[in-house]
């Protein structure tokens, strides 16, 4: 019998996605779209799952918390149940009150697939086993005393960057840059920055902004907010991005795919603090910390003409440079074993030994993340096979998934153009979240060619007709 997850979300396209994922990872799915819905269906059924979002109000803003009400109530009412939550809200504070009101994982939306889910499980009854024992996290999961020297925060860098963090903490004004490539953990390194603000001021807000998702229309209203009625959907004023990070720290990343409206805007707030919302001319003022991670140089954008010189400028205070996983081979040892330790494996040395000499083998072009989430799920394959993680498994699964899978070329496109780039993603050149941009790109152009109306390209595709747009306008199409 397959064990029942009772998922609570508000958004019915969300809702069908999660229930596929789910599904597909071998569970089965009840769903309610309501805080009320969600009571009466725990007292009427056993369930030994609950994902439920944090926001069930469609809200820009997301000033509504129904979720933390039901994990308060699975707290006190429901404690053998595994609480697992949901948002895509970017501040840090909503995973911190989460976390204290039982959740034992927090996955940040959208969840894309069976492994990423079962992953979240399975570190779930890690955490819940370890509470049952009386024992902390860190004790159940048992990292070692070298590594939880290195990282006694889960973050594995060089103790030169982290006294260099903990300067730009204590100046609480000063601008940060981080350069590094996809996955080297620079969202890390200003949740580090904020971590040490946080020991000397208290709790201060941190808000996550990636700024290759501010696309359109609608990119000023996210950052700034909006007047309630400024636009079609205005239901509400809002602060924004800008508005949320009063007195705390404010990460953009990807900083330089920012257009230069949303540049010339953002300009304005770090030179005096004050900016306005989408249809609204009294000015609001926002003082915090600005952080900027980019997987480019910003001073050759200023060379193109993609990004403001004065905004570089603004930015001039301390610049990260965060190495790939390919130049930092002597922490694969300590990185593996503070990956696994996570997910409540503890190995012997020569065990981890073993394991790193293993990953130094390969290229890692998604750095840290890729070697975390190949850790990760080659661990969980071995556990649903009820076998202790070993090497082999990690080596059965990098070959399995670095093999060509057998293909119909003619159903992705009908021109060799199209099967050309599908050979491309096929190769080391592309991490896996690369490939699948790629070939969602790949997808939409031949659905395009196939349907005249962008009715049918959506249906074709499975999607709503505003989903497509956008899609359509980030790539570019």
């Amino acid at each position: 019998m397959k064990t029942k997850v009772l998922v609570i979300e508000d958004s019915r396209e969300q809702l069908i996605q999660i229930t596929k994922v789910i599904e597909l990872a071998g569970f089965e799915a009840h769903t309610v779209t309501s805080l009320s819905a969600a009571e009466k269906a725990l007292a009427s059924t056993a369930f030994p799952i609950v994902l439920t979002d944090i926001h069930l109000t469609a809200s820009a803003s997301q000033t509504s918390y129904e979720g933390l009400t039901i994990l308060e109530n699975l707290q006190l009412n429901y404690p053998e149940t595994l609480a697992l939550c949901m948002s895509a809200d970017p501040k840090i504070d909503t995973n911190t009150n989460a976390n204290k009101l039982g959740a034992l994982h927090f996955y940040r939306k959208p969840i894309l697939s069976p492994d990423e889910f079962v992953i979240g499980v399975r570190a779930a009854q890690n955490l819940q086993q370890a509470r049952r024992e009386g024992q902390t996290k860190e004790t159940a999961i048992g990292i070692g005393g070298a590594v939880a020297r290195l990282a006694p925060d889960g973050f594995l860098i060089d103790m030169a960057t982290r006294e260099l963090a903990k300067k730009v903490a204590q100046s609480k004004t000063i601008p940060a840059v981080i350069f590094g490539e996809t996955g080297t953990g620079k969202e890390e390194l200003a949740k580090l920055i904020h971590r040490c603000r946080k020991a000397t001021e208290g709790p201060i807000p941190f808000v996550a902004v990636n700024c290759a998702n501010l696309t359109g229309d609608l990119a000023a209203s996210m950052l700034f907010g909006h007047k309630k009625g400024a636009f079609t959907g205005a239901t509400e004023t809002t602060v924004g991005f800008v508005g949320e990070a009063h007195k705390g720290i404010l990460f953009l990343d990807e900083i330089h795919t920012l257009s230069m409206s949303c540049q010339q805007r953002l300009l304005r707030v770090l030179n005096d603090g004050t900016f306005e919302r989408v249809g609204e001319t009294r000015s609001q003022y926002s003082e915090f910390q600005v952080i900027v991670a980019s997987t480019r140089d910003l001073d050759e954008e200023v060379e193109s003409g993609q990004f403001l010189v004065d905004l570089r400028m603004r930015l001039t205070g301390v610049d990260f440079q965060l190495l790939p996983l390919r130049a930092r081979k002597e922490d694969l040892s300590a990185l593996v074993e503070l990956i696994l330790s996570k997910e409540g494996i503890a190995l012997n040395a020569d065990e981890i030994k073993t394991i790193a000499e293993t990953c130094a083998s390969y290229a890692w072009k998604g750095n840290i993340r890729q070697l975390c989430k190949v850790l990760q799920t080659s661990a969980t394959l071995a556990s649903l096979n009820n076998e202790k993680f070993r090497v082999e498994h990690l080596i059965n699964f990098l070959e399995v998934s670095s093999k060509k899978p057998q293909t119909n070329r003619n159903s992705l496109s009908q021109n060799s153009e199209a099967g050309s780039s599908f050979d491309v993603l096929l190769t080391d050149a592309f991490t896996l979240e690369q490939s699948h941009d790629e070939f969602e790109k790949l997808k939409i152009q031949a659905s395009l060619k196939l349907h005249k109306e962008l009715e049918d390209v959506a249906n074709a595709l499975g999607i709503s007709k505003g989903n497509l747009q956008k899609k359509i306008r980030a790539n570019k199409l």
